[in-house]
């Protein structure tokens, strides 16, 4: 309140000088200006007019500012109220939608769930009759049968499905009770002839199962059989284990034999061929592809004992029919060179009878005799060279009609029956399979009869590298014997680089071909 008191006298002492200075201006630019004093007073007046208006304004603002400060008292402790009561319905809508989460997520939990649950029971109920013997189709066949019936469209709910699947796991539960201890019912095989015998009966024991009639009784197998894929195939025992089979179908007691491998090893053995029937399987193809590697190995063997044949002397011996001629003993060294066999003999043979001529004319003569026995060694090695490389197509081109003739058969007869289908898949495979036999041992054949004939050329053009050497040397120390010059010719190789450049090309055109 004292600063509302204080501000009307600034304000007047404000109006005060504000009029005395106007006043003041008049008064010297007019005559007959009002005197001060007049002034003044008016001014006292007004301000005692306002002052008193201005009390008259505080008094009506006291009057009405208690009532409005209690309003606004009251409107506040509404606002704070609303606030809290705002905070508290937040609250409680945060948790609402926490709690429709939660039951959001549990409900999509349960969801999952059933769905995890019907497809459980879906998958157990669609494999029941898999995991089940053959022989007992005719069991629970009709009610397994119905259930997928039922859950195979879209017309059932969810938990329609599983309550329809449910009576596959509870058929699947009274045949555990059942099987425990064994369990005799009657039914239908197939004989190992492929006949359908009827008015048998089945002895289940664990997982294997039993079949005895009058005509045929042993084990019997789950097994795909032409026209009756629903009934097991039967293989004969023996006269004992048909007697026991026989005694537990019709008495409860007796002696059945027993399979370890159930029933495997009997499949493998009955699936088991010879090679010729391996082979018949690749058609024309097949015979083929074999006629080729029968024909690569023999020219392998040939060839193996023809390269072998071909001797090369040894350095030791070069050594000592040079040591002979340098000595003066030719005689000795046409003997020992008469001893050495084939072309290689031959190519020192003419170095012994030539040792004493010109060893231009000796090089010359040695590199015919090398040209010529180089396509003698290399000789139907090209062959094996094709074979390796035309096997695998051969295979190839096979399977290529195997599976034209595959396909041939689904689209005239489908897919339904696999036998008409195991002859185009057998002739895709087994001419793959033949053509991989033959390439790769062939291959390795070839590669090894290769390395073995560049390594006789190369062990000859040494033989005569050597030969020529000491030719050489001997024609020096003969030249130095007589007095000859010092600057003779000195021993040089004929040629070694040029005739083992050429060797490995025409060795290398040979593998290519």
């Amino acid at each position: 309140m004292e600063s509302r008191t204080t501000k009307p006298t600034w304000k007047k002492t404000v109006a005060v000088a504000a009029f005395i200075l106007i006043a003041v201006g008049r008064a010297g630019s007019a005559p007959e200006a009002p005197k001060f004093t007049e002034v003044s007073a008016q001014v006292e007046r007004q301000y005692d007019q306002a002052k008193v208006q201005e009390r008259e304004i505080q008094s009506a603002i006291s009057l009405e500012k208690e009532p409005l400060i209690r309003e606004i008292q009251q409107l506040d402790d509404q606002r704070k109220d609303l606030r809290k009561r705002l905070e508290q319905l937040k609250i409680e809508e945060n948790m609402r939608a926490s709690d429709q989460g939660k039951l959001g997520s549990q409900l999509k939990r349960l969801e999952d769930n059933l769905k995890f649950l019907g497809g459980a029971f879906g998958e157990y109920s669609g494999g029941f009759l898999s995991r089940v013997h053959q022989a007992e189709n005719g069991l629970y066949g009709d009610v397994y049968n119905d259930v997928l019936d039922k859950t195979g469209g879209d017309a059932l709910k969810d938990t329609q499905k599983v309550v329809e699947n449910l009576r596959v796991v509870d058929l699947a539960l009274r045949r555990l009770d059942a099987v425990i201890g064994g369990q005799v019912f009657d039914g239908s095989a197939i004989t190992p002839d492929g006949f359908k015998a009827d008015g048998g009966k089945f002895v289940l024991l664990g997982p294997q199962a039993f079949f005895s009639q009058s005509q045929v009784s042993g084990i019997a197998l789950t097994m795909a059989s032409a026209g009756a894929a629903d009934l097991p195939t039967v293989f004969d025992m023996g006269a004992d284990a048909a007697a026991g089979i026989k005694s537990v179908a019709e008495g409860g007691e007796g002696v059945l034999p027993f399979d370890p491998t159930l029933g495997k090893a009997i499949q493998i053995a009955k699936s088991k061929e010879t090679v010729s029937e391996h082979v018949a399987k690749g058609g024309a193809v097949g015979y083929t592809i074999v006629g080729l590697g029968i024909l690569s190995l023999v020219i392998g063997l040939f060839k193996w004992i023809e390269i072998g044949s071909y001797s090369v002397p040894s350095t030791g011996r070069i050594n000592s029919i040079l040591g002979n001629l340098m000595a003066g003993k030719k005689s000795a060294a046409e003997q020992q060179a008469n001893g050495l066999k084939g072309t290689a003999g031959e190519m020192i043979r003419i170095g012994v009878d030539r040792f004493e001529g010109k060893r231009e004319v000796v090089e010359e003569l040695f590199f015919e005799k090398l040209l010529a026995i180089r396509p003698k060694l290399e000789r139907m090695l090209p062959f094996l060279a094709v074979t390796a490389a035309a096997a695998p197509l051969m295979g190839l081109l096979g399977t290529v009609m195997g599976m034209i003739k595959t396909f041939k058969m689904i689209e005239l007869f489908s897919a339904s029956d696999p036998k008409t289908l195991s002859g185009g898949i057998s002739e895709a495979l087994v001419t793959t399979e033949l053509g991989l036999v033959v390439a790769i041992p062939t291959l390795i054949i070839h590669g090894i009869l290769s390395r073995m004939a560049r390594g006789k050329v190369g062990r000859m053009e040494a033989a005569g590298v050597a030969f020529l050497n000491g030719m050489s040397e001997s024609q020096l120390l003969a030249q130095r014997a007589a007095g000859g010059p010092n600057t003779a010719m000195a021993p040089k190789r004929p040629k070694e680089e040029e005739i083992t450049d050429q060797s490995q090309g025409e060795s290398s055109g040979g593998v290519t071909g």
